[in-house]
């Protein structure tokens, strides 16, 4: 260890004493160097300029950096945590069938509660059998577009599913067959099985009393009436007859029903039947105040007062009402604000009120007609029919909408009066009948008026200046609302081959 340590000191004295002499050198340079210059003086020998040596030829001074420690041979170990690398995780072998994870209990229910097997249903002792389905009771007449023929009420059977209401655009073509005529209507022998007919309603059930009343609905001027008996314009929105007359003739009761209003009727014109309709009414009264007709409540008055007159009506008289046409019209010319649903109820319970008064009034046998086709008479035709004037879609529905709750009330209240005989009359196939066959029902127009220009003419339109057809037997209208003499004869002979039945 002495030997090691005496070269190393030896060594360092010797570096100190080479650093000295060297900064000793240096400093008597760096003093020469940093001497003013001093200027000759005047007269004085010149100073000789000091030889100084070449820099190329100076090495230059070289500061030493800091001592770098001696690396010890045996350095002391440094406290780092050795790394330690995990061994490699075995791989893991999949299975061909791994087994299925048991399911977890749900994390609200601490302990859920197994699910209860379902009870079997108990089983009873003497199980009671499962009663027949009670037969539906009848309306006492043919759904809307039901077969003809229907079973009379008090009969119960099945109801027949109604058939889709016919969708009347233009007319339907026909094949060119040769359709019989109808066969007349057979009346019993012995007398008439209808002793009265009385009817209630609008124009199609009018026959005059519009000529008593302070409007101007009225058809008391040529040209109507110009193919009644004697071309007398009686007030029938007609060229000649009408409904109920057809329909007295047929029941065997006389030929003409006359108006109520009429002056001058004998007691047995009265016993026998009258008519107290007035054109352009309606169930609704709004639809008569726009024409100052009747409306319903005011025929049922005007009925007390024939019961005064006559003393007892006939048990067995025919009532027959027709209407709603009108209240149709109405509701889509004037914005009433309602909806056609709610307009139909409003009709339907209008309808079923007239028909509880006349019960009350002592009627035993009640027809009640549902509305027509309004859609496919020639002003709406013209008015919403489009540019091909077909019917209006519309108007139609209302009206087999009003007739399809019609039909359903009056079966109500036909199972709360027994003793009364109330039967519906599917107005709406009738017609529609003679607007989708006319032509082969002997028809040359089914769509357009005989009297009138452009099918917007009745009343005091239809008049002796209008437009004429030459044969309004050809035409299934009249005019712009009312159908034809020849059209009345065929809708009454259709009526007596489906109703007669009903009536006693």
């Amino acid at each position: 260890m002495a030997r090691t340590s005496l070269p190393v000191f030896l060594i360092a004295g010797l570096l100190v004493l080479t650093g000295a002499v060297v900064t000793a050198a240096a400093g008597a340079d760096v003093s020469e160097a940093a001497a003013p210059h001093r200027f000759p003086r005047l007269g004085a020998p010149p100073t000789p300029t000091p030889h100084l040596p070449d820099p190329r030829l100076v090495k230059p001074i070289v500061t030493p950096g800091p001592r770098r420690p001696p690396r010890l041979k045996n350095p002391p170990p440094r406290l780092v945590k050795p790394i330690v690398t995990p061994p490699p995780l075995p791989q893991r072998t999949r299975l061909k069938n791994p087994p299925k994870p048991a399911p977890r209990p749900s994390p609200g229910l601490v302990n859920p509660l197994p699910t209860p097997a379902p009870r079997p249903a108990p089983r009873l002792v003497n199980p009671l059998p499962a009663p027949a389905p009670r037969p539906q009771p009848r309306l006492g007449n043919p759904p809307i577009l039901a077969p003809r023929l229907p079973p009379r009420l008090g009969n119960p059977s099945p109801t027949p599913a109604p058939r889709p209401p016919p969708q009347l655009g233009d007319p339907l073509p026909t094949p060119p067959l040769v359709t019989p005529p109808l066969p007349p209507p057979v009346v019993a022998p012995g007398g008439p099985k209808v002793p009265a007919l009385i009817a209630f309603g609008d124009s199609i059930v009018d026959t005059g009393n519009n000529n008593h009343l302070l409007t101007i609905v009225r058809a008391n001027f040529p040209p109507y009436g110009k193919d009644f008996p004697g071309h007398r314009s009686t007030g029938r929105f007609c060229d000649g007859k009408i409904s109920v007359d057809f329909l007295a003739s047929a029941l065997g009761i006389k030929e003409f029903l006359p108006p109520y209003l009429q002056q001058n009727l004998s007691l047995d014109e009265l016993r026998t039947g009258v008519s107290f309709a007035s054109a352009a009414s309606g169930y609704n009264n709004n639809t008569c105040l726009t024409s100052s007709t009747m409306t319903m409540e005011k025929q049922l008055q005007l009925f007390r007062e024939y019961k005064v007159k006559v003393g007892t009506v006939p048990e067995r008289a025919l009532y027959i009402i027709v209407s709603g046409s009108n209240d149709i019209v109405q509701h889509f010319t004037w914005a009433d604000g309602l909806t056609e649903p709610d307009y139909a109820d409003i009709m339907t319970q209008r309808a079923i009120s007239f028909v509880r008064s006349l019960i009350g009034e002592g009627a035993k046998q009640i027809a009640v007609a549902g509305a027509p086709p309004v859609g496919c008479i020639p002003s709406q035709r013209r008015i919403a029919g489009g540019l091909r004037t077909q019917c209006a879609t519309d108007r139609n529905q209302l009206a087999l909408m009003f007739n399809r709750k019609l039909s359903v009330e009056l079966s109500r209240l036909a199972g709360r009066n027994r003793g009364v005989n109330i039967f519906f009359v599917d107005m709406y196939s009738i017609l529609a009948d003679l607007v989708q066959r006319y032509e082969a029902l002997g028809f040359k127009n089914g769509k357009d008026a005989c009297c009138g220009f452009i099918g917007l003419a009745a009343g005091p339109l239809c008049n002796i200046a209008s437009r004429l057809c030459e044969d309004p037997g050809k035409y299934v209208f009249w005019d712009s609302y009312h159908p034809s003499e020849r059209a009345y004869k065929l809708m009454i002979d259709d009526f007596m081959t489906r109703y007669m039945r009903y009536i006693h």
